[in-house]
């Protein structure tokens, strides 16, 4: 599911400082995906494996070492967080990208992958924003 939304109208309800914000800096997307070894578990969301792997053989260093050469705006990690081995995905992208007609336009998707977009989750929802699948 996409939000649509009318951007231009989002764009003028933020403060000039958040704007400088998101133009300097751009937004930082963070994905945490488990291991399919866990897909049993309540706090299970998605799986690194069927997100990146190719056959469920690829190694999990293989599998870091080829998805950490994409390019320079993003980076796979791995990590533990509640006795489970994780992977934190991160990208980096521009919150503003230049429209023909309009100029440079907010463009991006802060709200779908907030960690508030799990607000209310049956399991998710007691998670800090930082345990959680988005944020």
């Amino acid at each position: 599911c996409t939000t649509v939304t009318d951007n231009m109208k989002v764009e003028s309800l933020l403060s000039e400082s958040l704007k400088a914000k998101l133009r300097t800096l751009g937004v930082q997307y963070v994905r945490n995906l488990d291991d399919e070894a866990d897909a049993s578990s309540p706090e299970f969301f998605n799986s690194w494996q069927r997100c990146f792997s190719p056959s469920p053989d690829t190694p999990f260093d293989t599998l870091l070492h080829e998805k950490n050469g994409l390019h320079r705006n993003y980076c796979v990690l791995p990590y533990s967080e509640r006795n489970r081995k994780r992977v934190q995905e991160i990208t980096w992208a521009p919150a503003f990208h230049q429209h023909p007609r309009l100029g440079p336009v907010l463009f991006n998707s802060i709200m779908t992958r907030h960690g508030s977009w799990l607000d209310g989750h049956p399991v998710f929802d007691s998670f800090p924003f930082k345990e959680r699948p988005y944020h």
